[in-house]
């Protein structure tokens, strides 16, 4: 049985949303309905900002395995200025992905944010990149795709 939509929720939305669970089922990314919204705040923005402007800064974590540190600083990320969507896996090697506005913040700025919110945490393999546009979804390059989901 299909299931009906909220009302005043656009179908594309729920359609997304129904996407970001299998996702999160399957342990790829944890993506929550505020990311989905700055996806769409995104990619609707006006042409006025500089696509070239868009970075993708991915790294892995060491010294946190705890999933509500790990989101704490997923939370943390999307808050900052300038980023328009962080994500952190949850699974091992707790690869990270952040595209932000080089123009509002640099990549050592936020490196130094996780370091502040959590100080014994390592930061590894670090690959700052410029993008032409945001990736949906967006997925650290540290996922071992060869790996079956259990």
């Amino acid at each position: 049985m299909a299931s009906i939509p909220p009302k005043g929720w656009d179908i594309l939305k729920v359609r997304m949303q129904r996407l970001v669970r299998g996702l999160i089922v399957i342990g790829w990314a944890v993506l929550c309905t505020s990311t989905i919204n700055s996806v769409f705040a995104a990619t609707n923005a006006d042409t006025n900002n500089s696509q070239s402007a868009l970075h993708r800064l991915d790294f892995r974590l060491e010294g946190k395995s705890c999933a509500a540190c790990l989101l704490s600083i997923q939370r943390k990320l999307n808050s900052l200025p300038g980023v328009k969507e962080a994500v952190v896996m949850l699974k091992r090697p707790y690869g990270v992905s952040v595209i932000y506005q080089a123009s509002q913040i640099k990549s050592d700025e936020i490196v130094a944010v996780i370091k502040e919110k959590e100080p014994n945490i390592k930061v590894l393999e670090i690959n700052d990149t410029s993008v032409s546009s945001l990736p949906l979804p967006l997925i650290p390059p540290f996922v071992p795709m060869n790996e079956p989901v259990q």
